[in-house]
C-alpha cells in the first residue's frame, strides 16, 4: 500500500494504491473513488492493521479507512474537521491522528 503525491496538482488529488505481491506487484487503486464532498487529498502516513489500511488526507483534513483487499464503496471517513493531519495509529478500539494544527494535537475516534 502507498499513497503518491503525483496526484492532480491543481486540486492537490492523489490515491491510495495497492499491489499483491504473490501476483507480481500489479498496481490498482485501493480507494478508486471517494465521495465527492470527501475527496482524496494529499493522503499520506498509511498504516496497514491487519485487513484495514488507515490513512490522513492532509488537504482534506480526514482520517479514512479501507479494506486492504480494496473499498467495495467509498472510504470510511473516521474522523474529519482536522487541520493538517500528519501521523495515523490504532490501538484497541481507537484510531488515533496527530494534527499539527495550534502546535499539534492527537485526536481520538472509535475504528
Amino acid at each position: 500500500m502507498w499513497t503518491s503525491g503525483e496526484g492532480d496538482r491543481v486540486r492537490r488529488l492523489a490515491p491510495v494504491s495497492r499491489c499483491d505481491l504473490v501476483e507480481g506487484c500489479a498496481e490498482e487503486a485501493l480507494a478508486p473513488q471517494t465521495e465527492p464532498a470527501r475527496p482524496l487529498r494529499e493522503p499520506a502516513a498509511i498504516l496497514i492493521d491487519g485487513a484495514d489500511a488507515y490513512w490522513v488526507n492532509r488537504g482534506a483534513g480526514t482520517v479514512m479507512r479501507c479494506p486492504t483487499a480494496g473499498c467495495p464503496g467509498y472510504p470510511e471517513v473516521l474522523a474529519e474537521g482536522l487541520t493538517r493531519p500528519a501521523a495515523v495509529a490504532v490501538q484497541g478500539a481507537c484510531v488515533y491522528a496527530v494534527d499539527e494544527a495550534n502546535g499539534g494535537r492527537v485526536v481520538r475516534a472509535p475504528r
